[in-house]
C-alpha cells in the first residue's frame, strides 16, 4: 500500500507549520495518534489541503480508524482530482471494509459527471476556458480590424469560442461537484438502516464503517441515505461524516 507521507508544503498554503511538521514527524515515528491530533489541529484552523486529508487518511488506516481514512481519501480526491496515490490508497481501504464493494460504486453515484471531471483538476479546465476565450476574443480583434484578413481568422474565433463555452460548461458543473455535501462516509462500526427515522422502525438491513452513501433527506438527529445500489433508509446523523 502507498502510505507514502507527503512532506511538502505548497506555495502559499498558509497552515500552522509547527503542526505540519509534527505531524509528519509523529508520523514516521509510527505514532499514529499523535499525527492525527496535529493534522486534525491544522483543519480546526480553518486549513484544508489535499495533502493534508491524504496523510490524515494515512494516520488514520494506520490507526485501524478506517471510515475516518475513507473519508479524507475522499476529501483528498477533491482537491487532488486524478491522483494514484490517492485512489490507490482509497481502494485499498474500501477492499478492508466489512461490506463488499458494489459493483461500478463510483458509476452509481455519479454517472452524470464525465470521465474528464475527475481526471483533470478543475484550475486546468478553468484556464483552459480563459485562455480559448482570450483566443476568440483576440480573432474578432483580428477580423474588425482588418476585414480582408482570411477565413483563418474566422475559422480560429469559431472554433476558440465553442470550445470556450465547452469548457465553461464543463468547469462550472465540475466545480459543482466538488463542492456538493450530499456525499457521506459511515464511521460508526455498525449502523441498521431503518424504514423511518425513528429508532423503533424496522430494519431494512445493516451496513458498516467505511461505505459511502448519499444523503437523500434530514430530520432533527437522522438522515436518509441511499447507497450506490439503490437500497435506502435512516441511520442517526451520529453515524456518520459528510464528505
Amino acid at each position: 500500500m502507498t502510505l507514502a507521507l507527503l512532506m511538502c508544503l505548497t506555495w502559499g498554503w498558509s497552515t500552522p507549520q509547527e503542526s505540519w511538521q509534527q505531524g509528519n514527524a509523529a508520523y514516521q515515528q509510527e505514532q499514529w495518534a499523535a499525527a492525527i491530533d496535529h493534522y486534525e489541529a491544522i483543519l480546526a484552523e480553518g486549513q484544508s489541503n489535499g495533502k493534508l486529508h491524504y496523510n490524515l487518511g494515512n494516520a488514520y488506516f494506520k490507526d485501524g480508524r478506517l471510515g475516518k481514512a475513507v473519508l479524507h481519501y475522499y476529501r483528498a480526491q477533491k482537491f487532488l482530482p486524478g491522483d494514484a496515490d490517492v485512489q490507490n490508497n482509497l481502494d485499498i481501504a474500501n477492499q478492508n471494509r466489512e461490506d463488499p464493494i458494489i459493483e461500478n460504486e463510483d458509476e452509481a453515484f455519479l454517472s452524470h459527471i464525465n470521465f474528464v471531471w475527475h481526471r483533470i483538476p478543475y484550475s486546468v479546465v478553468f484556464w483552459s476556458c480563459l485562455m480559448a476565450l482570450v483566443i476568440a476574443g483576440f480573432a474578432s480583434l483580428l477580423i474588425i480590424a482588418k476585414p480582408d484578413i482570411g477565413k483563418w481568422a474566422g475559422y480560429l474565433l469559431v472554433v476558440s469560442a465553442l470550445l470556450g463555452l465547452l469548457l465553461m460548461g464543463t468547469a462550472f458543473l465540475q466545480h459543482r461537484q466538488l463542492v456538493r455535501e450530499d456525499f457521506a462516509v459511515i464511521l460508526a462500526e455498525k449502523v441498521p438502516v431503518l424504514a423511518g427515522p425513528q429508532a423503533r422502525e424496522t430494519v431494512n438491513f445493516t451496513i458498516h464503517e467505511g461505505i459511502r452513501c448519499l444523503i437523500l433527506d434530514e430530520t432533527p438527529g437522522w438522515y436518509r441515505i441511499r447507497l450506490a445500489n439503490g437500497y435506502n433508509g435512516w441511520v442517526p446523523q451520529s453515524s456518520l461524516e459528510r464528505i
